[in-house]
């Protein structure tokens, strides 16, 4: 899923991390779904290799654009 983005626009991605999957959103500022991607959390068996994987995500999914902010959901 792709948007074309304006780059005056403020951004934020929401990342969840779970047992199985690790997903990562990009939302406008009107809380907008512009952009998503999820991947499994199996593989990474550290927790800088986790942390790894959500740093790529959430440079994937923003596109390059500067956020506002970045929140993160885990159990």
């Amino acid at each position: 899923m792709q948007t074309i983005l304006n780059k005056q626009q403020e951004f934020v991605v929401g990342v969840d991390l779970g047992g199985t999957k690790i997903a990562a959103a990009l939302f406008d500022s009107e809380g907008r779904l512009l952009n998503r991607e999820q991947v499994e959390t199996a593989g990474a068996r550290t927790a800088e290799e986790v942390v790894g994987r959500i740093t790529a995500m959430i440079r994937s999914v923003s596109g390059g654009h500067p956020l506002r902010g970045v929140g993160m959901a885990s159990p």
